[in-house]
């Protein structure tokens, strides 16, 4: 609470999307034996050996050019839930609904989904590249998909399940925390927000996985 009353008085953020872009960047580098190996799996079903290697050194050359721009990226994202909560904010009628200071607090939450990328790529190298036969295990932090007897018979709703997951659910808690502080509406108010928020960022991520599923498919059949 402390922390987001100094971050109201002064709603820095440029070291902290410096930290986090950083960190998200290594973060992914570290990732890329892993998600190499499930391109591999993935292709050579479906490929000749040199058609096989040219296609995993374009995804290799694809991951370095995201590892590049991923800060724009990150700011891209910032942007669009401050503008949302911003706006949720207004039709609120919130007391003071501030833009720079919603910013600033969604930036800094972000510090809590790059702690938990770091988990998961701890708990893929305790796993090693070998066991990567998929998308889905790319994905080491447990969440609602424990619940399906298997997790490659539906990526898309995989995808959903597993991103409602302790670290999802204390961004949601500290995030909330925040826009209470910065705008002064009650904390399930701005929960709600954040719900919502949250809610349509695992419905984003469920409709890229049903494409992904559906050119995988596609190529595949």
């Amino acid at each position: 609470m402390e922390a987001y009353l100094e971050l109201r008085r002064q709603p820095r953020w440029f070291l902290a999307f410096a930290l986090i872009a950083a960190a998200s960047a290594a973060c992914m580098a570290l990732s890329m034996p892993f998600t190499r190996q499930v391109a591999l799996a993935l292709l050579s079903g479906m490929l000749s050996t040199d058609e096989l290697g040219n296609a995993v050194s374009m995804s290799e050359r694809i991951q370095d050019l995201a590892v590049f721009i991923s800060p724009m990226g990150l700011l891209g994202k910032w942007l669009l839930a401050a503008t949302f909560l911003y706006l949720l904010s207004v039709i609120l009628d919130a007391t003071e609904p501030h833009f720079g200071r919603i910013f600033a607090t969604v930036v800094h939450a972000e510090i809590i989904l790059v702690v938990m990328a770091y988990v998961n790529v701890f708990l893929l190298y305790l796993k090693g590249p070998e066991a990567m036969h998929g998308p889905t295990d790319l994905q080491a932090i447990p969440g609602l998909d424990v619940l399906l007897s298997d997790s490659s018979a539906n990526i898309p709703l995989f995808t959903l399940l597993n991103g409602i997951n302790p670290f999802s659910l204390w961004y949601v808690a500290v995030l909330s925390t925040g826009m209470s502080v910065m705008t002064g509406l009650r904390r399930f108010t701005s929960g709600i927000m954040v719900a919502a928020l949250w809610l349509a960022g695992l419905g984003c991520q469920y409709g890229i996985a049903a494409i992904g599923n559906s050119l995988r498919a596609a190529v595949g059949g």
